[in-house]
């Protein structure tokens, strides 16, 4: 995989999951998974980290030097890509001016990774209008010069960003997906897409079952299972309204909505949500980012 985001330690989105836990299952299956991700100036800060980046390698090229250290995060080995010219001296994943071309320059510096220290993975795996360069510049730049065994898969995580990029992989992959049939549907009439459309499909987004069991999860005060789901959800809520300053309303019930809020999520029917929840005796409770 080549990405700007992976969970826990570069998330932003769903992408960060989907690198994650796509990894991991795939991993399972028997074969090898491996990430390179761009090494931000916050991962230095990170208690996921600490101590945990070991050297591997360091070259010149694109007229920097370029490090790269690895450590291993949720069992996949990652590839941290640290050019030093300040690109990813930064404090967030996203919001610089110059995002396209900090992340292009990152896909090429992963793509040459990957060809100075002989790797020929079977798949290159790139998400979204982020890393979408990976398969033009694999083509173009990389396959006639020695990185010769990949295929090309990019997978749509939004099309609401950087279609341009976007309808450039779809045209230099081998495949493309996104993240559901349904979300596949919505969008298979873009121009992005539909030209392309042969070697287009959607396949549905699952969950890590280890992160989600409700029975082992760290963060709920009392682990359940089915056998006692309704104790269990009956302690969380208890200890959601703690947390939030909620006063404690008993068994009323509790809507809590974990979002971006972009437009693209729809905030006029959470702020209804939240409003007719209320009306109707209920209590509401909001986690949300926005870019503003």
């Amino acid at each position: 995989h080549v990405a700007v985001e992976m969970a826990p330690v570069a998330k932003v989105g769903g992408l960060g999951d989907v690198v994650t836990a796509l990894g991991r299952a795939v991993q399972e299956q028997g074969h090898l998974v491996e990430v390179c991700l761009p090494k931000y100036e916050f991962f230095n800060y990170s208690p996921l980290l600490s101590g945990q980046l070991k050297y591997e390698t360091e070259f010149d090229w694109g007229g920097t030097r370029i490090v790269v250290t690895t450590a291993v995060v949720e069992a996949l080995r990652v590839w941290f890509i640290e050019p030093r010219n300040g690109f990813f001296n930064t404090q967030t994943v996203y919001g610089r001016y110059d995002d396209e071309v900090r992340f292009d320059f990152f896909c090429k510096a992963s793509l040459e990774f990957l060809l100075r220290t002989g790797r020929q993975p079977d798949i290159l795996h790139c998400h979204d209008w982020s890393t979408a360069h990976v398969a033009k510049a694999y083509w173009e730049d990389y396959h006639p010069y020695g990185l010769w065994k990949p295929k090309v898969i990019f997978t749509i995580h939004n099309l609401n960003y950087g279609q341009k990029k976007i309808g450039e992989a779809n045209f230099y992959c081998q495949k493309f997906t996104t993240v559901s049939p349904t979300y596949a549907f919505e969008v298979g009439g873009n121009p992005v897409i539909y030209s392309h459309a042969g070697k287009f499909c959607g396949i549905r987004n699952g969950i890590d079952p280890d992160l989600w069991d409700p029975e082992n999860n760290q963060w709920l005060p009392v682990g359940y299972t089915s056998e006692n789901v309704e104790a269990g959800k009956r302690e969380a809520r208890r200890k959601l309204r703690q947390q939030v300053g909620l006063s404690d309303w008993g068994d009323k019930f509790i809507v809590a909505v974990v979002s971006r809020l972009t437009p693209q999520k729809g905030v006029p029917l959470i702020k209804h949500t939240a409003f007719r929840a209320t009306e109707r005796g209920g209590q509401f409770v909001l986690l949300g980012s926005a870019p503003d």
